[in-house]
C-alpha cells in the first residue's frame, strides 16, 4: 500500500505488506502499520501521538521529516527501526525492535527502548537526549549516544562494542558502562563527570573535554590505553593503565591512580600552580619524560625509576613499598 493522507482527526493506515508513503501524511493521532514493514520518504506529522508498527520488518525513513507533538511508538518486532533524518523532532519515544537508529533536531526523550540481540544502537539529539531507566546492551555491536546539545545523563547499565557518548553540556556517569571495543567520551568545555559505577573497556578509551574537567575516579575501573584531554584530569584503575596521551589544562591538577602498574605517556606533564599526582599501586613507576607542578606526590610498590626532571614549587613525595628509588 502507499499512500499520502491528510485528516482533521485520527489518521489509520493498515496494510498486510509494505505501508510506503507516497507524499504527506498528518493528522492528530496517526497510526500506521504496515505488516511487511514501513517505508517512509515523506513528511510525516502528527499533532497527537504517533504509532508505527511491523511484523518483524523494517520500518524505514528514507526522507521526509516527522514531526510528533505526543509520545511516539515504535514497535518492528525483530525488524530495524531506522528514523535517521537530522530534522526529525519527537516528543518522547518508545523503540522495540532489532537495530535502532534514530536522530531528532531537538531534545529527544527515550522513555523505553528494546533492541536486538547483538544489534546496534545509535540515539542522536540536536538537544539533550534523555535516556530511558533500563539497561541498553548492544553485545557484539556499537552503541553511541549523543547529547549534542545539553548534558548526558546515564540512567542505567551501558554496554556495547565500540561505545560512543557524546554531550556537549557535559557527560554525568552514574552506572555501569562496558566495552567490548573502544569507548569515546566527550564534551565542548564542559566537565566529564563519574559519581558512581564501573568503566570497563577492552580497547583504547579517549576522553576529550576541552577545557571541562575530567573526572573518572571509580577505584573499580578496568581502563586499557587512555588518552586524556581536558582541564583538571583524575582517573583511577583497579589494575594495571597506560595513559597513551594527557593534554590538561594550564594550572589544573592532575591524578592518576592505578592499582597495578601506571604507563606514562611520552610527553611531559606540567600542572604549573596545581598538584600533580601519580601512583603505581601494584608495579613500578618510571618516568616518561619531565613531570612538574606545585605539590608532587610519586608512589610506586614496585619502586621509582626517575630518569627525566622532576620539578616541584611545593612539597615533593617519593614512595614505594621496600623497593628502590632509583
Amino acid at each position: 500500500l502507499t499512500a499520502s493522507a491528510t485528516a482533521s482527526g485520527t489518521l489509520t493506515l493498515d496494510a498486510s505488506g509494505v505501508l510506503s508513503t507516497g507524499g504527506a501524511l498528518s493528522g492528530t493521532d496517526v497510526s500506521l502499520v504496515g505488516d511487511g514493514g514501513i517505508s517512509l520518504g515523506h513528511n510525516v506529522t502528527a499533532t497527537g501521538t504517533l504509532g508505527l508498527t511491523s511484523t518483524n520488518n523494517a520500518i524505514n525513513q528514507t526522507a521526509g521529516t516527522i514531526t510528533a507533538t505526543g509520545a511516539t511508538t515504535a514497535s518492528a518486532g525483530t525488524g530495524n527501526i531506522t528514523l535517521s533524518q537530522s530534522t526529525n523532532d519527537f516528543s518522547s519515544l518508545s523503540l522495540s525492535g532489532g537495530a535502532i537508529d534514530v536522530e531528532d533536531a531537538n531534545d529527544l526523550t527515550v522513555s523505553s527502548l528494546a533492541s536486538g540481540t547483538n544489534q546496534a544502537v545509535s540515539l542522536i539529539a540536536g538537544g539533550t537526549l534523555t535516556l530511558p531507566a533500563t539497561a541498553i546492551d548492544t553485545g557484539t555491536a556499537d552503541l553511541t549516544l549523543a547529547s549534542n546539545g545539553g548534558t548526558l545523563t546515564t540512567a542505567a547499565t551501558l554496554a556495547g562494542t565500540n561505545v560512543s557518548l557524546t554531550g556537549s553540556g557535559g557527560l554525568s556517569i552514574g552506572h555501569e558502562i562496558t566495552a567490548g571495543g573502544t569507548l569515546g567520551l566527550t564534551s565542548t568545555n564542559n566537565a566529564i563527570n563519574q559519581t558512581a559505577g564501573t568503566i570497563s573497556t577492552t580497547g583504547a578509551t579517549t576522553a576529550s573535554a576541552g577545557t571541562g574537567n575530567i573526572t573518572l575516579s571509580q577505584s573499580t575501573n578496568n581502563f586499557s590505553a587512555l588518552n586524556l584531554s581536558g582541564g583538571a584530569i583524575d582517573v583511577e584503575d583497579a589494575n594495571s593503565m597506560t595513559v597513551s596521551a594527557l593534554a590538561s589544562g594550564t594550572n589544573q591538577a592532575v591524578s592518576l591512580v592505578a592499582g597495578g602498574t601506571l604507563t606514562l605517556p611520552a610527553t611531559a606533564i606540567n600542572t604549573g600552580t596545581a598538584d600533580l599526582a601519580l601512583a603505581s599501586n601494584g608495579g613500578a613507576l618510571s618516568t616518561a619524560v619531565a613531570l612538574s607542578g606545585n605539590n608532587l606526590s610519586l608512589t610506586a610498590s614496585g619502586g621509582l625509576n626517575l630518569a627525566h626532571n622532576v620539578t616541584a614549587g611545593g612539597a615533593l613525595t617519593l614512595g614505594t613499598t621496600n623497593t628502590a628509588i632509583n
